[in-house]
């Protein structure tokens, strides 16, 4: 017999009330910490965690780490605060509609989605049974965001700038973009940040800024027209993606343009044009980047020659690893391993 879908009317004004609403239906319990409210579960509706903070300028982030045992319904009722949302699901799905009687539009994973609603309008969101979710949710409430980010909204493109501008909430309004990898990162440092007190909420505040950043950057992208060079498939840029977590797990392997095309199957062009896409280097920079970046982590924290650092991340050639080392950081290893153990040691004394 099919579970019945769990239907949950959201009428609170603000995050930590929706969090409260949540926990009361799904038999959760609640905790706080460095200013983070976290909702934790584990029975026969759901396991999982959800996350609320609020941040500054009318900003708040909820963060669905979940799964559902049985289909959950978010009633949004009209209230007199009605935030713009940019969601952004990592992992899983989930579905959006206007209204009871509107048609439903999936937000697929990896989708860039920003949507707002009018004093008028309400808004349901479901989520599937049985299917982990990694969702962002960044909400803004415009009057306060507008009244102390005023004069950066002139650099919004114009339709977006009057969704920012619409504090009496009276548009509707909804983008579902294309799938965009570039955003997966840095969503996956949100969601698994484990620094702790102040550090973290720095951290925080700083990733969700630049994940909102990102977020109206691709809007605007893609309103302008503004496409890959080369059409890259949603599975050859997770296919991309994943081959550069595999180079940084693996820095000590040598690895060539032709050499990661077969290991994926993607045209070397298609390859290089996905690494600038997703991230902003090509593989030959990439690779060198994540080579040089371990070496330096090496100088600092192994007690090992220059030589044997060379050999550890995959050279063959001091003299060249040397030339490029110095090219990047304008120090040779040699001198960066002293200024290192000079700084160590200050601080130290």
């Amino acid at each position: 017999m099919a579970k019945q879908t769990k239907e949950i009317l959201i009428d609170e004004k603000d995050i930590i009330g929706v969090l409260k609403k949540i926990s009361r239906k799904i038999k959760g319990s609640i905790t706080q910490k460095w200013g983070e409210f976290y909702l934790n579960v584990d029975n026969e509706i759901a396991k999982g965690e959800i996350r609320a903070v609020y941040l500054e300028s009318g900003i708040s982030l909820i963060i669905f780490d979940i799964i559902f045992f049985q289909e959950v319904l978010l009633e949004i009722e009209v209230t007199y605060r009605n935030p713009l949302y940019f969601l952004y699901c990592l992992r899983g799905t989930v579905t959006h509609r206007r209204d009871k009687t509107a048609s439903e539009n999936q937000i697929d994973r990896y989708q860039n989605v920003i949507f707002a609603s009018s004093c008028e309008t309400q808004n349901f969101v479901k989520f599937p049974l049985n299917k982990k979710l990694n969702i962002n949710n960044i909400q803004i409430g415009r009057k306060e965001f507008s009244s102390r980010k005023l004069s950066q909204l002139k650099m919004l493109n114009a339709k977006l700038r009057e969704v920012f501008l619409d504090i009496k909430e009276e548009d509707d309004f909804e983008y579902f973009g294309e799938i965009n990898l570039e955003l997966a990162d840095n969503i996956e440092k949100i969601i698994n940040l484990k620094e702790e007190g102040v550090i973290r909420l720095l951290m925080l505040e700083g990733l969700v800024f630049y994940s909102l950043a990102q977020q109206i950057k691709f809007y605007n992208n893609d309103i302008e027209g503004i496409k890959l060079p080369y059409r890259l498939s949603n599975h050859e840029l997770e296919n991309i993606r994943e081959t550069g977590h595999f180079i940084i797990k693996n820095y000590n392997m040598a690895y060539t343009v032709k050499n990661l095309s077969l290991k994926t199957g993607i045209d070397p062009k298609k390859l290089q044009t996905g690494f600038k896409y997703l991230f902003a280097k090509t593989v030959g920079e990439f690779i060198r980047d994540v080579k040089l970046e371990e070496s330096c982590r090496l100088i600092r924290e192994a007690e090992l020659s220059i030589s044997e650092i060379v050999y550890k991340i995959g050279y063959n050639s001091r003299s060249y690893f040397s030339k490029i080392f110095k090219e990047r950081y304008n120090l040779l290893p040699s001198e960066y391993a002293l200024k290192t153990k000079k700084i160590l040691k200050e601080l130290e004394d």
